[in-house]
């Protein structure tokens, strides 16, 4: 995890990675960090140099210099799939 931010009382873990393909292994350091058992934390979002914003067992993946604001998209509801 490499980056932790709270927002009303909940704390977001964020991984990042430079990659353009997602690997599923991105989100391993998240999981891990939600098994600790701290109250009030989110799923968590990996940023990454990919395209289209997806989610993936729940957390957010997506490319943070391709999304309109980044801040929605880290706190906002999920990702609909529109295709």
């Amino acid at each position: 995890m490499d980056l932790l931010i709270r927002e009303n009382a909940a704390l977001i873990p964020v991984e990042i990675k430079s990659a353009a393909t997602f690997s599923p292994d991105f989100v391993k350091g998240l999981e891990r960090f939600r098994s600790m058992g701290i109250k009030r934390v989110m799923a968590g979002a990996v940023l990454f140099n990919g395209g289209r914003p997806f989610e993936v067992r729940g957390v957010r993946a997506f490319n943070p210099l391709r999304v309109e604001d980044v801040w929605r998209t880290l706190t906002g509801p999920p990702v609909k799939d529109e295709g």
